[in-house]
């Protein structure tokens, strides 16, 4: 059994995390890489958190099949998201960039791309297009006005929100009054929605269950 993680009963942890702006606006995580301690410097192309526990299970699985450290750490930094994995995205206006995270959506990931996302400091505005999370059984209601909640904890990082489909709205009962939230029944409402808040310089977060089709936003915008 090989154990991973933040804590230091792990034989591959990860340690000093830290958040870094690239020179071409991207964004990364910058961690020093313990495996069986020898320890590595690894720049992660990406601010998720989720990130650097599969970054952690990946070098597990390379250690384990006798690969040298400095090529697990050269795979990791190559790596780069897949289509609507958090993916950063520049908008066709010039006004701003857009993480494209709408593959699919549940009440974890939810929630570790909001915590990313309130991470992220740009000098625009910041708005969350945020969907239904679909198949959640009969507390769907409950569980989507609980993440209300979430969003309210991060509410100074988030300057707007649009909130799209029935499920989704509940999330607007939690909501702080200073916040501004817009609704949508579907991803043709959000676009027009989104088209006119965007301003300069804005980072845009689009996330849902794949079922929503917000990806015809991104692929719009």
């Amino acid at each position: 059994v090989i154990r991973f993680g933040r804590k230091k009963k792990n034989a591959v942890r990860a340690e000093s995390v830290a958040l870094q702006q690239a020179s071409d606006d991207s964004f990364m995580t910058v961690f020093n890489l313990n495996c069986f301690d020898s320890v590595a410097l690894v720049q992660l192309r990406s601010n998720h958190d989720g990130f650097v526990s599969n970054a952690l299970a990946a070098a597990a699985v390379g250690h384990v099949l006798g690969i040298p450290l400095p090529a697990i750490v050269a795979g990791l930094e190559a790596y780069r998201s897949g289509d609507g994995r958090f993916q950063l995205q520049r908008l066709k206006s010039n006004k701003g960039l857009l993480i494209n995270d709408c593959y699919n959506a549940n009440p974890e990931s939810m929630r570790a791309a909001l915590a990313a996302f309130a991470t992220m400091q740009v000098r625009g505005p910041k708005i969350a297009v945020l969907g239904d999370m679909l198949e959640l059984g009969k507390r769907e209601m409950a569980i989507h006005r609980a993440m209300g909640k979430s969003v309210r904890a991060i509410a100074g990082q988030i300057q707007k929100i649009i909130l799209v489909g029935s499920r989704a709205s509940q999330m607007q009962h939690e909501l702080p009054p200073s916040m501004s939230c817009l609704l949508a029944q579907n991803w043709q409402e959000a676009q027009q929605l989104l088209e006119h808040e965007l301003e300069n310089d804005c980072l845009v977060l689009v996330k849902a269950s794949h079922g929503v089709h917000l990806e015809k936003v991104v692929k719009a915008l």
